[in-house]
């Protein structure tokens, strides 16, 4: 007998224990719900069936005013601290600023703090602010409904922003830039982009934070006044006098008031759950939902030996001649599959006013040891297998699409070395740290970075450039997948993108070249200047990513083991 059967509980043992465990948990639910449909007074004795108390709850006034309170006071709360939750949220997960950490360490006061000790600080709060108020104003103000619901308010946006930050760091932040590349405000992108991606987690904050007002007790009898009692407090207060039968069918309500937001949001998750599985058995089981893509060059080449796309109808797109006709497509060796979108190139973002002549160096900013420790703690580095070790391949004189151990061996060893001096491998906000100050030379794509850089007031203290040596050149390409639901309208769409003033308006919005040769003649002079400095003079060290096959699986190894 092997060793880990001789250490595995037999099965009775195990259903033994679920059994213990969950006679613990529901034991006295169960006999609350009994002993609220007793007819004797005295608690825990078994008087007969009546549902009396539940007929004396729904004629006490006093009751149904302080239910009216807490669902008021649970409501407004709930909506104000489901939106301020959500933006502090995102603001932490999709802004890098001064103070940041600082903010989100006090955020997270309100969950690690006694209830007592936040019931205190509201009291104190209220009161030094009323005494204020009066002394300026006149006015005399005290406590009540609008105290209360600004309590619940505090306590609840940090429990609302630890669930919505969640769904946020789970989110893919390329969709957004995605949606302002083609044409969205921040407005629009994120309402029709990333608050339906968040809104799980937005509903579950809110959920969240419903639950917590209508069950807080301890906070809310400090800060409450005449007229302003909730059911929990109200319910507090009989229990002083023993509990009765009235106590129990008031518990029973609150619990199963509970059970129907739990079952009602269980509910929601089955029915989108539902609607995905219908999604993907009327389209084989291979739905995408998408009419176009936008895959990069080396994708496009995997995507065309797996026939994930479509070849398209070059017919149905006249503007497809307005393409530069020098333009490198060999990722599409036929030119039947895609029609290029934009490009950019792969390099480093510079503060100049501190790295000044060291600039000169290259890829030496990040790989020379005695270059980068000056920069040390203020250096970014893409958090992508291909690029990173293709800049440090880049360095070494290698091809970034090198299937050479040897080569790939050296690449990671100078990655490793240089880790001492980076502040973070980061692919999302890497551009928005070098134009904060948080760091001086930033790894990213030239878009982003120009972008930035252009947003910046003091735009001249910083440059982007691609290393002497040589860097990743590439174009994301349109793409229609082979089981697009709308082909014409993706026909359609692309034609749309490929005209030559839209193309113009494009590059112009977001400062990603343009393979459109027409778009170029029609595209502002001072744009146009800008994306030719994204472009060494000398394109031959330049190289498009291509897929290494079953090497790719080395690129990854080599990365996380050079991270350590």
């Amino acid at each position: 007998m092997s060793q880990s059967h001789q250490h595995r509980l037999p099965v009775w043992a195990l259903r033994t224990n679920g059994g213990v465990v969950l006679l613990f948990l529901y034991a006295p639910i169960i006999l609350l719900v009994i002993f609220s449909f007793s007819a004797s007074r005295i608690p825990g004795q078994w008087g007969g069936f009546t549902t009396e108390w539940y007929a004396t709850l729904f004629d006490d006034s006093r009751l149904q005013r302080t239910i009216s309170v807490s669902v008021r006071v649970a409501l407004v709360s709930t909506l104000i601290a489901t939106v301020l939750g959500t933006m502090a949220a995102l603001a932490l997960e999709r802004f890098t600023f001064r103070g940041r950490r600082v903010f989100d360490a006090l955020l997270y006061l309100p969950i690690i703090i006694p209830d007592v000790t936040m019931a205190v600080m509201m009291l104190m709060f209220f009161s030094q602010s009323f005494n204020v108020v009066d002394t300026v104003f006149g006015l005399g103000i005290s406590k009540g409904f609008g105290t209360i619901v600004v309590s619940h308010v505090a306590f609840n946006i940090a429990f609302v922003s630890v669930v919505v930050r969640a769904r946020i760091a789970g989110m893919n932040a390329t969709l957004e830039q995605a949606a302002s590349d083609l044409y969205a405000s921040r407005w629009q992108a994120f309402r029709y982009v990333t608050l339906p991606l968040i809104a799980p987690g937005v509903f579950g904050g809110a959920l969240l934070a419903l639950t917590l007002s209508l069950d807080d007790v301890v906070v809310t009898q400090f800060v409450a006044g005449p007229g302003s009692t909730t059911l929990p407090v109200y319910v507090f207060s009989l229990i002083r006098k023993g509990v009765t039968p009235t106590i129990n069918s008031v518990s029973v309500i609150m619990l199963v008031a509970s059970l129907i937001l739990v079952a009602g949001s269980v509910a929601l998750q089955r029915a989108n759950a539902s609607r995905g599985r219908q999604q993907l058995q009327t389209s084989g089981g291979t739905y995408s939902g998408y009419d176009v893509i936008v895959p990069s060059d080396y994708m496009v080449t995997i995507m065309i030996e797996e026939g994930t796309i479509q070849k398209l109808n070059k017919a149905a797109i006249p503007n497809f001649g307005n393409l530069d006709p020098n333009l490198d497509t060999s990722y599409d060796p036929t030119g039947e599959y895609v029609a290029p979108y934009q490009g950019g190139t792969t390099g480093l973002g510079v503060n100049l006013s501190v790295v000044g002549d060291d600039a000169a160096a290259g890829w030496g900013l990040v790989f020379d040891p005695a270059i980068a420790s000056k920069y040390a703690g203020q250096i970014t580095l893409l958090n992508d297998p291909r690029e990173t070790l293709g800049a440090a391949l880049k360095y070494l004189g290698y091809s970034l699409n090198t299937t050479d151990d040897g080569e790939l061996a050296e690449a990671k060893d100078l990655v490793a070395a240089a880790v001492e001096n980076i502040a973070a491998f980061e692919s999302d906000q890497y551009d928005e740290l070098l134009t904060t100050g948080e760091s001086v030379i930033a790894h990213g794509y030239s878009g982003n970075v120009v972008v930035s850089i252009d947003e910046y007031e003091g735009d001249d203290e910083y440059a982007y450039f691609v290393p002497s040596q040589g860097g990743t050149i590439w174009t994301d390409n349109m793409a229609v997948p082979f089981d697009a639901p709308h082909p014409c309208t993706a026909h359609t769409f692309i034609n749309f993108i490929l005209d030559a003033d839209n193309g113009a308006q494009l590059s112009e919005w977001n400062y990603y070249a343009s393979p459109n040769a027409r778009s170029n003649e029609v595209m502002d002079p001072e744009v146009r200047e800008v994306l030719a400095v994204m472009y060494p003079d000398d394109l031959s060290g330049l190289e498009y990513i291509t897929d290494t096959g079953d090497f790719e699986t080395n690129f990854s190894d080599a990365f996380s083991e050079a991270k350590g």
